[in-house]
């Protein structure tokens, strides 16, 4: 399977038989020290970093890469970085044999679902999608100009040129059309649900073809402009023209919250971890709101690309400021700085969700050294400042121990799949967290997991602030958050 530097916390939908496809749960909680591959956009080199402070760990190639125009995934299975060159070719960097190679194919217009799943398009205007290193071709054709997305399980979803055509294709041939306004469109990350928005709401087109009817129009106030979905794909975070954030609940299509933000945003995205979600504003501002909290948590000025700005590792802010990159510390009130490269700015980023053996054993032998150096052929060094530390706290309090006689419940996720949802709930427990899994009540329910019981909202917290994701309040047998 392919992945980006994100993962999933589940996906809501209906009851259904578990899907293949779902992204594994074994990096549904970002690491505790994620690796950053950094690669030199003139072609070159490509370098681990550390995430947090943008310290070096390895060379991974030192010469020979072409010219890289953008980050498409990461391949867990054969630990590979796949890329686009600037001539629009498939370009595979292998981080075990450490060398670049280009693959041949006439496929063209590589785009990368939020899964990290590769899409592309053929000279007879098929839809194709590359993992495990292979193509698969699909039989049916797409409009000229057509945007592919991640569909439900095996499926692709294409959004055509033409205003109203949103088609499901299978790889047999087979397509299911749905009939949808014209609007910025985006899918869940496991390609379940689709939304469009429009200037007076957003319609939820179900990919699956299970509800019925398969399109929902929920009216929203005050002039949408864009959406994206929580990686759960439990929650849909609306913008409105002048500014505002809306949660959506995806399941009752209720308007749950209203955050007023500091301008209008014509960009967004959420890390990984669901906790985090950034906004752009046309003049370059960047927002950051704490979703757990529901606050915008910090401000600053970066530009917006693919691959940054981003949180990775769940606590980390990358961003690139003018000609360098700058890491921020989350866990901090006044986002320290953690780490800088000089010159950094013109180079592309990606987080690995593995850690290269090579890099694991050498780290063993001497941990790393905390400064920020360029690539070879910068000549710049900036040292990142000391770390503050921050104020203290009650942290190393032990959490509440759950009740035998609670009623209150953190929920981490909402799952179609029941075994992507037990094997979440093990991970946490594992991690020390008491998490269960709360079967679906009726069909519009998902498997939920969820951690306590605790007696009091406040015992609740306490825990989720130690969590590292996003969560939400409930009492068993509702769906009050």
């Amino acid at each position: 399977m392919m992945l980006v530097a994100v993962a999933l916390s589940g996906c809501g939908g209906r009851r259904a038989a578990p899907l293949a496809h779902h992204l594994p749960p074994e990096i549904a909680t970002a690491p505790s020290d994620a690796a950053l591959l950094r690669v030199s956009r003139t072609g070159g080199t490509a370098q681990l970093l550390h995430a947090n402070t943008l310290a070096p760990r390895e060379t991974m190639i030192s010469s020979g890469l072409p010219d890289v125009s953008r980050i498409l995934g990461a391949s867990v299975e054969d630990r590979t970085v796949y890329a686009a060159d600037n001539k629009d070719r498939l370009l595979a960097i292998d981080l075990v044999a450490r060398r670049s190679r280009v693959i041949t194919t006439s496929v063209k217009q590589f785009i990368t679902a939020p899964d990290g799943t590769i899409l592309g398009i053929d000279s007879s205007h098929h839809p194709v999608r590359f993992s495990n290193r292979s193509f698969t071709t699909f039989k049916a054709s797409v409009d000229r100009g057509a945007t592919l997305m991640r569909g439900p399980a095996d499926q692709i979803t294409a959004v055509g040129s033409r205003p109203g055509t949103l088609e499901v294709l299978g790889g047999a041939g087979e397509v299911r059309r749905l009939n949808v306004p014209s609007g910025r469109t985006v899918a869940t990350w496991v390609g379940d649900l689709v939304a469009v928005t429009t200037d007076s709401g957003v319609v939820f087109a179900d990919a699956t073809g299970r509800q019925k009817p398969p399109v929902r129009f929920v009216k929203i106030r005050g002039n949408p402009v864009l959406a994206t979905f929580s990686p759960s794909g439990h929650r849909l975070y609306v913008a409105l023209r002048k500014g505002t954030l809306v949660m959506i609940d995806r399941f009752t299509r209720e308007r749950l919250r209203d955050l007023e933000l500091p301008g209008p945003v014509d960009r967004m995205r959420v890390d990984r971890s669901g906790r985090w979600l950034l906004a752009h504003g046309s003049d370059d501002s960047l927002w950051v709101i704490d979703l757990a909290k529901w606050v915008v948590t910090a401000s600053r000025v970066a530009a917006w690309a693919d691959d940054l700005p981003q949180v990775v590792d769940g606590k980390t802010l990358l961003i690139r400021n003018r000609a360098d990159v700058m890491a921020f510390d989350l866990d901090t009130p006044t986002l320290t700085q953690r780490g800088v490269l000089l010159g950094g700015a013109s180079d592309l980023y990606i987080m690995l969700p593995w850690l290269p053996k090579a890099t694991v054993a050498s780290e063993a032998a001497s941990p790393p050294v905390r400064v920020a150096t360029p690539l070879a052929d910068s000549s710049a060094v900036a040292p990142p400042p000391p770390a503050a530390l921050p104020p203290a706290t009650d942290a190393a309090a032990p959490p509440p121990a759950p009740t035998a006689t609670g009623t209150i419940y953190l929920q981490v996720s909402s799952s179609q799949n029941q075994d992507w949802a037990q094997a979440l709930a093990k991970q946490l427990k594992d991690g020390g967290f008491p998490a269960t899994v709360l079967d679906p009540k009726n069909s519009d329910e998902g498997y939920r997991v969820v951690i306590g019981p605790y007696a009091t909202r406040a015992d609740a917290d306490a825990v989720g602030r130690r969590l590292g994701r996003s969560y939400f309040i409930v009492s068993p047998g509702s769906r009050d958050t």
